[in-house]
């Protein structure tokens, strides 16, 4: 064999060596895909668990709101809430428990809060 010959085939060999390793490097990283969705959801219900509200239903609408019902470990009443996936989980969470604080010192219980729009609104309701 030439000299010429056994360079091209271990260049061809390095070549090919070089893009399957690329290529396993990539599919390994496609086979556990995780989306920014999935992310923000896991940081919410990490942030619910953490905090004194029991949820009762989860249920996604749209691919920017996360809406579910929960229970306060406190009190039987139902309540029903709309997060947005694209605020930050704790700060929303932390809102949440500052409403219910309110709602408590007023003597009310929160019914429905919508903090996936600009400006949150809750509707409060008496015992």
């Amino acid at each position: 064999m030439s000299l010429f010959k056994k360079t091209t085939v271990l260049i061809s060999a390095f070549v090919l060596l070089f893009f399957l390793r690329l290529f396993l490097q990539n599919t390994k990283h496609m086979s556990t895909p995780k989306s920014d969705q999935n992310k923000q959801i896991e940081l919410i219900n990490d942030a619910l668990q953490k905090s004194n509200f029991k949820s009762i239903n989860n249920i996604t609408i749209n691919n920017i709101q996360k809406f579910f019902q929960f229970q306060s470990k406190n009190d039987e009443k139902i309540s029903t809430i709309i997060l947005d996936l694209e605020k930050d989980p704790y700060l929303q969470i932390t809102t949440l428990q500052k409403a219910f604080k309110i709602a408590k010192i007023n003597n009310k219980y929160i019914k429905f809060v919508n903090l996936s729009i600009r400006h949150p609104y809750a509707t409060l309701k008496n015992y």
